[in-house]
C-alpha cells in the first residue's frame, strides 16, 4: 500500500500560495505532518521529523521533481490539504507519513510509466508502487495489488488503498470482534487485542490490562509498570513529571531525573536506563546487544539489520528480506 502523510492547514502558518515551489509546499508540508503526529500520538513535532527523515524527504521530492520524475501542480495544493486535513487521527496508527498520499495525486503526479525506474512511491501512476524490495536500486513501477491477489510487502507485492495483506492475500482488513494474528490485520482504530478471548480485533486500548513493551496500548497511552503488572494509562508528555522506571511516558519519551525527555540522536544513551525505564534513538539503532542492556545510538553499517531507514543513518535505507541497511536508493 503506498505510504501516506497526512497535514491539516491550521496546523501551519498558512496553506501553500498558488504558484508555491514544490520544495516550499514539501517542507511546509511534513512540518505540519510532524505537528499532527505530536498532536495525534503525542510527544515532540520535531522529535517526529527526526524519526521521519523529513528534511531527506524533501531533497528527495526536488530530486524527483527536478529529474521530471513527478509533476507539480501547485493549483492542487490547498485541495490536497484541506482533503488531508479532515482525516482522524486513527488513519496515523502504524503508518509511516514518508510518502505523499494518494489523496494527493493531483498535487503531485508521478509520471513514471508501468514497469519503469523509479526512486520512490511518488514517481509511479495511480495504483501503482515503486517496488524497491530485494535491494533493487532503481526500482521498478508495480501495480498495486487487488483484492483476492496475492500480496507479500518485503517481495514488492503491495496491497492497493483499501485492502489488508493478510495471510499472503489482499483482502478486506478485519472489523471489531473478527479473529486476528497482528494489528495490521485490523481496521484503522483497531488493535489485535492479545487479552480478548478469542484474540480478536478491538478499539485500541487508553486503559486496562497490558505487556510491557508490547505496543498494547492506543497513542497517546503508555503501558505503565506496576505492582499489579502493566496498565494502560494516559502517556506523561515532555517537561512533565515521572516516576523513573514506570514507563510512564508517551513515544519518543524517556523519564530522566523525575522528568519525560527525549530520545536522542546519534552518540545519545539508550536501552535499559533503569529497571522498566528505556530510551530509543531519534536517529540510528540502540546497540544495546541484550535486553536489560545499556547502549549508544549509532548508525548502522551496509548488511546490517534493520527495521526503518532512519537507522541507517543519511546516507542509507533498510530494505529487502531479510530487511538490511543498503546505501541510499535516490535519483541520480
Amino acid at each position: 500500500m503506498r505510504f501516506a502523510v497526512w497535514a491539516s492547514c491550521a496546523l501551519l502558518v498558512g496553506c501553500p500560495r498558488p504558484h508555491t515551489p514544490v520544495s516550499e509546499f514539501c517542507s511546509r508540508y511534513v512540518n505540519a505532518v510532524c505537528a499532527r503526529l505530536a498532536e495525534c500520538r503525542g510527544g515532540p513535532a520535531d522529535a517526529w521529523c527526526s524519526r521521519l527523515s523529513a528534511e531527506r524527504l524533501c531533497r528527495e521530492v526536488e530530486a524527483s521533481h527536478a529529474a521530471s520524475r513527478i509533476r507539480f501542480d501547485s493549483e492542487y495544493a490547498e485541495e490536497c490539504f484541506t482533503i488531508l486535513a479532515g482525516l482522524p487521527c486513527q488513519s496515523l496508527v502504524g503508518r509511516t507519513p514518508a510518502e505523499f498520499d494518494v489523496l494527493c495525486n493531483q498535487a503531485v503526479v508521478g509520471l513514471v510509466p508501468p514497469m519503469g525506474t523509479c526512486f520512490a512511491d511518488r514517481e509511479c501512476g495511480l495504483d501503482y508502487h515503486c517496488d524497491r524490495s530485494a535491494t533493487r536500486c532503481p526500482g521498478v513501477c508495480r501495480r498495486l495489488r487487488e483484492v483476492n491477489e496475492s500480496c507479500d510487502a518485503l517481495q514488492g507485492t503491495r496491497c492497493n488503498i483499501g485492502w489488508a495483506c493478510i495471510a499472503g492475500a489482499c483482502s478486506v482488513a478485519k472489523k471489531s470482534g473478527d479473529a486476528c494474528f497482528e494489528s495490521s490485520d485490523c481496521e484503522g482504530g483497531l488493535s489485535c487485542d492479545a487479552f480478548s478471548t478469542p484474540v480478536s480485533c478491538q478499539p485500541e486500548r487508553s486503559s486496562g490490562p497490558c505487556r510491557p513493551g508490547a505496543g498494547d496500548c492506543a497513542p497517546r497511552a503508555a503501558c505503565t509498570v506496576g505492582g499489579d503488572g502493566g496498565t494502560c494509562a494516559p502517556a506523561k508528555q515532555e517537561g512533565e513529571p515521572c516516576v523513573m522506571g514506570r514507563a510512564e511516558c508517551n513515544d519518543t519519551l524517556s523519564c530522566i531525573g523525575g522528568t519525560c525527555v527525549r530520545w536522542g540522536k546519534l552518540g545519545a544513551a539508550c536501552g535499559e536506563l533503569s529497571p522498566n525505564e528505556r530510551a530509543g534513538c531519534l536517529e540510528g539503532l540502540c546497540d544495546a546487544v541484550a535486553s536489560g542492556a545499556r547502549g549508544t545510538c549509532v548508525q548502522r553499517d551496509a548488511g546490517a539489520p534493520c527495521d526503518l531507514d532512519v537507522q541507517c543513518g543519511a546516507a542509507g535505507q533498510c530494505l529487502g528480506n531479510p530487511r538490511v541497511c543498503v546505501p541510499r536508493c535516490g535519483p541520480p
